[in-house]
């Protein structure tokens, strides 16, 4: 359910009044660009070594004086790359998919893979990441939401999509493309989860090409071997775990979602970090945010991105 309108109003009024400014700058001082003419590979391996996922791409002529329109072409991150290589490998046989994508990581510029958005200069990047991270350090002023349940509060009860680790992770890509997210939990036969199949994953295919040789196996081999994204632990909460819980975690372990389970340890919802902010922001009845998405996401629901 959504928080009483007061509530909201007081929240609205915190966040309004706080500057950009106060979110980290980039650790060397500027946002970290790929440009146009490296190849997927190249600019994927910039994103690994920088520990990010998403960079703008700049044109290779571009320079510091240059606008935004004029310097970018738009920019790269791990759900472009998982939607490029869904596109690519569309009616290859299993036995050629290594090669060719082999050959098209080396040797496709990222300029292809790209989504193009220019709106502004870059010199920040803000992040859900480091939005929640912001929430956490203020919970104090936010105590009361803070402290009841997710149950109370109607966050993340929606049944999250599923996959078995009978599937492969082409078909983990395939469903995550079709139901338009960037996650989901792996299940074993009894409904339990053993990790979690993301669109960062698409990074490491390219970054570790040996793997894709293995993309038409069961998930289960990946989780026998403990190796990525079976290789670290899947953070879960309950019903009964409160915002200022779920936050804590999201936080202390870095990712991006965690996952609700019941008194069985199967799956019944997701609290991302979006929906940390929604439960606790509101957009203002004037804003033009929400149709700028809808008008953005208009050329896509053909293409790659949704």
């Amino acid at each position: 359910m959504s928080l009483p309108e007061g509530v909201t109003e007081i929240y609205n009024e915190f966040f309004e009044l706080t500057k950009l400014d106060v979110f980290p700058k980039p650790p060397l001082g500027k946002v970290v660009a790929v440009k146009s003419d490296l190849t997927v590979r190249e600019a994927t391996r910039i994103l690994a070594q920088e520990n990010i996922l998403s960079a703008p791409v700049a044109k290779c002529d571009a320079s510091e004086e240059m606008s935004w329109l004029d310097k970018y072409e738009g920019t790269i991150d791990a759900v472009n790359l998982m939607y490029w290589m869904l596109d690519k490998v569309d009616g290859v046989p299993p036995e050629n998919i290594e090669d060719l994508l082999r050959r098209d990581f080396a040797s496709t510029p990222i300029s292809e893979v790209i989504d193009a958005d220019p709106s502004a200069d870059i010199t920040n990047v803000v992040t859900q990441s480091a939005v929640v991270k912001f929430i956490h350090s203020h919970k104090d002023r936010m105590a009361a939401t803070m402290n009841r349940t997710l149950e109370e509060l109607g966050i993340g009860l929606t049944a999250p999509i599923t996959i078995s680790t009978k599937e492969t992770f082409w078909s983990a890509f395939r469903l995550m493309r079709e139901r338009c997210v960037s996650a989901l939990p792996v299940v074993d036969e009894g409904g339990f989860i053993t990790g979690v199949v993301s669109s960062r994953d698409a990074r490491l295919m390219v970054i570790r090409a040996t793997r894709l040789r293995f993309v038409n196996q069961p998930l289960a081999l990946f989780n026998d071997l403990h190796v990525a994204p079976f290789d670290t632990e899947t953070i879960c909460c309950t019903r009964e775990s409160t915002l200022g819980d779920v936050i804590d975690r999201l936080v202390e372990t870095q990712v991006h979602r965690v996952f609700v389970i019941d008194a069985h340890k199967r799956p019944t919802g997701v609290v991302a970090l979006r929906d940390v902010i929604a439960c606790l922001c509101k957009e203002h009845p004037n804003s033009k945010i929400a149709e700028y998405f809808v008008e953005r996401a208009v050329p896509y629901t053909v293409g790659y991105i949704t």
